[in-house]
């Protein structure tokens, strides 16, 4: 694997992180909400603070999901809205 930086901020009143994984210092953007989050590790607080918390624990475990899916589709930004039976996060292209 490719050596790999991760990076989430917590938009002001939004119940999502926005996460960056720099593979090679080329970043690859994703929102992941709080519902997506919950899907894959449980029950999060409700505060933004909870919201980095679980990215903490996690961050392995993110940037995995986050790094699949775009090789999968080469689109960005990844959205990653909430529980599926089949995790594939919904994705729109990025305007050039």
């Amino acid at each position: 694997m490719h050596p790999m930086r991760i990076s989430a901020t917590v938009p002001p009143a939004v119940a999502a992180l926005n996460v960056t994984v720099y593979v090679k210092n080329t970043p690859i953007r994703a929102i992941v909400t709080r519902e997506a989050l919950e899907a894959r590790f449980g029950t999060i607080g409700k505060t933004q603070s909870d919201l980095l918390a679980a990215y903490e624990a996690h961050s392995s475990e993110i940037a995995a999901l986050v790094l699949d899916e775009f090789r999968r589709t080469h689109k960005q930004p990844l959205i990653f809205l909430g529980p599926r039976s089949e995790p594939a996060p919904q994705t729109c292209s990025q305007a050039a």
